[in-house]
């Protein structure tokens, strides 16, 4: 008769390799943002970030816009030791440099051109996070260079330089592009004293833990329309000429595109909350 002793013995190679399967399934569904590794119970984050190394965070700098990106940039370092947060200049943007990037984070940089639309597109296409701020984007605008391209193509497609220029002087707000994944619609930025947050949602990762309720020290607040029911409004704010107590507009809105995909509506820096920094970044990279 067997004793327990043989019988462990016999399933221990059997228990091994579930163990690998279970961990490479955990390691898989981590990467590719299926579950937060804060929601598998023990301390699988640091076992995962162990392995996976340090995530890279690119946010991109550009011209006006509200919003401090290296501020921002300095409060991800600071609260998250596994990540690495580096600027990016708008300028310098294309597909191949944002997809060495797990999240890519544009604030402050309202003036954008149609070739960095697309480049956002791409990176977002192809499983990349994205967080937006405030009113980034919102200023359609051709380069010198552009325009010289423009112009050139024209020669042989004649045409062209005059749908290029109507096209980016039809660009209202974010443009279809971009207001397609984030799922909103930008309308204004509006000044505002003792902005007030309101959390609707307490169950999503990046509203837990938050007050019901409390004043951010932002002085500027986006005021957009959140375009489907495909994405979750998760807090709003009060605080600004059209942004009542009464009929307070969307703050913090979420979606999933490939990867998870945050819009806020005023700089997160002076929100004066950790936890919601804390939140974002686990809800949008792992590490």
């Amino acid at each position: 008769m067997a004793s327990a002793t043989d019988d462990l013995k016999r399933e221990l190679p059997h228990i091994i390799v579930l163990a690998i399967l279970v961990f490479i399934l955990l390691f898989v569904v981590t990467k590719f943002k299926w579950v937060s590794c804060t929601d598998v119970p023990g301390d699988w984050c640091s076992v995962y970030c162990s392995v996976a190394g340090n995530s890279r965070v690119g946010i991109i700098e550009g011209e006006g816009g509200i919003g401090n990106s290296n501020e921002f940039a300095k409060q991800i370092t600071k609260n998250r030791i596994f990540t690495y947060a580096e600027s990016l200049p708008i300028n310098g943007i294309s597909a191949g440099v944002l997809k060495k990037y797990e999240l890519v984070i544009m604030e402050g940089a309202k003036r954008i051109r149609p070739v960095q639309v697309n480049a956002l597109k791409d990176y977002v296409s192809t499983g990349g996070s994205l967080l937006w701020v405030g009113d980034a984007g919102t200023e359609h605008y051709l380069s010198e260079g552009d325009i010289g391209d423009a112009l050139y193509r024209n020669e042989s497609n004649p045409g062209y330089y005059e749908d290029v220029v109507k096209k980016v002087n039809r660009t209202k707000g974010f443009g279809d592009s971009i207001s397609q994944i984030l799922q909103i619609d930008y309308l204004r930025t509006e000044e505002g004293n003792n902005l007030t947050l309101t959390i609707i949602s307490k169950d999503h990762a990046v509203s837990k833990g938050l007050n019901r309720e409390f004043t951010i020290n932002a002085k500027q607040l986006a005021v957009v329309n959140s375009r489907s029911g495909d994405s979750s409004v998760l807090a709003y704010a009060y605080g600004t000429k059209s942004c009542t107590k009464e009929k307070p507009c969307p703050a913090i809105i979420v979606n999933r595109y490939t990867a998870p995909v945050a819009y806020v509506a005023f700089p997160i820096e002076e929100g004066g909350s950790k936890s919601l920094i804390t939140n974002l970044m686990d809800y949008l990279v792992t590490c």
